[in-house]
């Protein structure tokens, strides 16, 4: 064997003696009854749920520039993260821990807030598209499930329509995000969307087109670009992710689809 054999075998067989170094364990999973809303942490993420409305209130966490700096977006129209139907207005409302954590040893957390329509619409006097004319007459239940180690939250909703209610109809449920516009800044979509944003002042400060959801702008890096919402728009089973990051915070929020 040449002295350069022998060192490579030494190098090799030291390579594979090396032990694996364990990752330090997760912490648990918690909940707290705040009252007026549930409070869902694993270390990495907390999270409050509006006991009425259903509505995530608040998202942070300690790995930003800015320890714990508030994610959600509090500018206009409805706030931070919330389903398309709320249970706030329906005839009957009840919240509660469908999983608690001190009961699976801190690996999981869910609660849950359901109204109950009692045959009659959960739209309210001004319903949208979401409920095709305030037709939607269903029990509506939204939960949410914290895990230990997880980077992201997951909730659905369970819409139940008795045997004994007058038929109803959704035209449309979806879920979605009003983010910090202090935080917030780039956003992608796919391959070709995948860019420093506009600012909110840029678009109030934009020159309206031909319809209200078209602007141009006139301040910021894009002035002189006609912008639209749906320059934005994409087949969701093309993007099973897609959201916004931070180039000030270091910190993504994004949607992930489970199917389509």
């Amino acid at each position: 064997m040449t002295p350069l054999a022998r060192l490579a075998t030494l190098l090799l067989t030291s390579a594979i003696a090396l032990p694996a170094l364990a990752a330090p364990p997760a912490p648990p999973v918690t909940v707290t009854d705040d009252g007026p809303t549930y409070t869902l942490s694993n270390g990495y993420l907390t999270v409050k749920i509006d006991k009425k409305t259903a509505d995530i209130t608040s998202i942070k966490t300690p790995h930003t520039a800015t320890p714990n700096v508030e994610l959600m977006g509090y500018l206009s129209g409805h706030h931070a993260g919330y389903w398309e139907q709320s249970p706030a207005l329906a005839a009957r409302l009840d919240d509660k821990i469908t999983i608690d954590p001190a009961t699976n040893s801190g690996d999981r957390a869910e609660v849950s807030v359901k109204g109950w329509s009692d045959g009659k619409t959960i739209m309210g006097p001004h319903p949208t598209a979401a409920g095709q004319g305030g037709g939607l007459i269903a029990d509506l239940e939204i939960r949410y499930t914290l895990e230990r180690g997880a980077k992201g939250v997951y909730t659905y909703a369970i819409f139940t329509h008795q045997d004994t209610y007058p038929a109803g109809s959704v035209g449309e449920s979806r879920f979605g995000f009003k983010l910090s516009g202090s935080v917030f800044d780039w956003l992608s979509i796919d391959d070709q969307r995948n860019a420093l944003m506009p600012t909110g002042k840029d678009w109030d400060a934009g020159t309206d087109l031909n319809m209200k959801e078209s602007r141009r702008l006139t301040t910021g890096p894009y002035a002189g670009r006609a912008e639209h919402k749906y320059d934005y728009s994409a087949d969701q089973s093309k993007i099973p992710a897609f959201g916004w990051s931070s180039t000030k915070e270091h910190v993504g929020l994004y949607l992930i689809n489970p199917s389509f």
